[in-house]
């Protein structure tokens, strides 16, 4: 039988856990508890203090529609504007609508399902609530979102879904688009920098990851011999790449815009078949492409949400990974193996260690499928829908 091989990764539970709530309400000027304060390595996994029941939630998905206004520079291939394509998805089947408010010029660098507006037509429309998601936009775009301050527009509502890394970004974000409400998407921003923002409420609605797409199978594609590992070509993957260069029997495909000069950095490796660059991936074939790999690294310095660690361990994938991101799910040794610099050495030693030890391959699987079904993109969506209800979208209508 072969070494580290993901066959014994399933079946895994795949029932996703029932909706639950997962945000916390902060009012401006509110003093959080010892408990809110405390730093992700000093408390266990938990879930984010819930503010409302799930009834209530559920109650606001069949209440009555909204028509939800998402403006960005254009549609994008991060996961941050991926993430309001799932959303979409999920809250039209309670007869809310999204809709994509593309404010620059340049063409889209992905097919997305989500109707697309610009701002002219955005502004012929009434909208219950507009939500903005991350701050990697233009300054010219920035400057735009002021026109989302008129009535007709509703809700306004900033997401902050990266670390502090990216603070002065989402605070001319806030300036220009004067925000209602706040929603941080991660635990890397301590409640007390949540007053740097102008908002009349902050938030913490943690996630998400599709698990209904993204689900632990029985095995791999027959014949293969080599342990294949994931990761991402556009976020410091040279590193992982070296580590893998030293270890016999391992191939690492990579997926995502090579950022980096890999293919020509590493030619010798791809002729060997040893480094598969996939370039950008479409959503609807990311499920089969996780099912191919025995583990996933991610290696980021920075970030809000790692949709990838998310996703493979939804899809029953061992990870390595930093604490970029990662801070609601992944914890050393239990759900993930986490490393706080991902230099080659420290890479290869852990890929080596998982290789050998199928063992806590599928008990880290067992444990980061059971723990990310928190965070699925249903009651992700769901919460999202209760927060505008929370904070007075019929009002301001």
């Amino acid at each position: 039988m072969e070494m580290g091989c993901c066959s014994d990764l399933g079946p895994m539970r795949m029932a996703v856990m029932a909706g639950r709530p997962l945000f916390t309400l902060f009012r401006h000027g509110a003093v959080p508890s010892a408990r809110d304060t405390a730093t992700a390595d000093d408390r266990p996994l938990r879930d984010v203090t819930p503010v409302t029941s799930r009834a209530s939630i559920l109650a606001t998905a069949l209440a009555k529609p909204m028509k939800i206004l998402v403006p960005c520079d254009r549609v994008v291939l991060s996961g941050g504007l991926l993430r309001f394509d799932r959303v979409a998805r999920e809250i039209s089947q309670y007869g809310h609508e999204m809709v994509f408010a593309v404010l620059g010029a340049s063409p889209p660098e992905r097919p997305s399902d989500v109707p697309v507006v610009d701002l002219a037509g955005a502004a012929q429309q009434t909208w219950d609530c507009v939500m903005v998601p991350g701050a990697g936009f233009p300054a010219a775009t920035i400057e735009k979102f002021g026109a989302f301050r008129q009535r007709q527009f509703g809700l306004r509502m900033q997401h902050v879904l990266n670390d502090p890394t990216r603070r002065d970004a989402f605070l001319q974000v806030n300036r220009a688009l004067d925000p209602h409400v706040v929603v941080f998407n991660n635990e890397h921003w301590p409640p007390a920098s949540h007053k740097d923002f102008r908002a009349d409420r902050t938030h913490v609605l943690i996630g998400a990851v599709d698990t209904n797409r993204f689900f632990p199978t029985e095995g791999r594609a027959p014949g293969r011999t080599a342990w294949v590992i994931g990761g991402l070509a556009n976020k410091n993957p040279i590193p992982l790449v070296e580590a893998v260069s030293d270890c016999n029997g391992m191939e690492l495909v990579l997926f995502g815009n090579d950022r980096h000069g890999l293919r020509q950095r590493y030619p010798e490796m791809i002729a060997q078949g040893r480094l598969t660059l996939r370039g950008a991936v479409v959503e609807r074939d990311l499920p089969g492409l996780y099912r191919n790999f025995d583990c996933v690294v991610a290696t980021e310095f920075f970030a809000g949400w790692s949709n990838l660690s998310a996703e493979a361990m939804a899809s029953g994938v061992p990870v390595i990974c930093t604490r970029a991101g990662t801070l609601a799910f992944a914890r050393d040794g239990e759900t993930a193996l986490v490393v706080d610099d991902p230099t080659p050495e420290t890479l290869r030693t852990r890929l080596e260690w998982l290789r050998a030890n199928r063992s806590l391959a599928l008990t880290l699987a067992r444990n980061a499928r059971t723990r990310i079904e928190k965070f699925d993109v249903a009651t992700y969506a769901r919460s999202l829908l209760e927060l505008c209800r929370r904070n007075g979208v019929e009002s301001r209508a």
